[in-house]
């Protein structure tokens, strides 16, 4: 999530995949969720969980097949730098979340996708 003012290193791509959330972390059991949009830094996305703003969670978000390969696991923690509370009649949260402690693979994995969604978008 770039800095108001900055403009925003990555691109951020609307899409719905599959994310689950943890917290708190390590502690509980993992709740199912999805994506509105992603980009390799973070995600906003929804889940049936009352999180805190500055919240540190597990996240997993499920990438789909590419290539060849299949599907592709996103296994990291993240912050919660967003929350909107649910719309009346809803359960589910919507959240921002920047991932920290991603792996090198796994970045390379995020920005990858990204961007060659971004590339048969356009």
């Amino acid at each position: 999530m770039a800095a108001e003012g900055k403009p925003r290193l990555d691109p951020r791509i609307a899409v719905r995949l599959r994310v689950d959330i943890q917290y708190p972390l390590r502690g509980a059991h993992w709740r199912r969720g999805e994506t509105y949009d992603l980009s390799a830094s973070g995600s906003y996305c929804h889940c049936e969980l009352d999180l805190p703003l500055k919240a540190q969670v597990g996240c997993r978000i499920y990438l789909p097949p590419a290539g060849g390969e299949g599907e592709s696991l996103i296994d990291t923690d993240a912050v919660v730098v967003r929350v909107d509370s649910p719309e009346p009649g809803s359960r589910e949260w919507r959240y921002g979340l920047y991932f920290v402690n991603l792996s090198e693979t796994d970045f390379h994995n995020l920005k990858r996708f990204v961007y060659a969604s971004r590339e048969t978008v356009a």
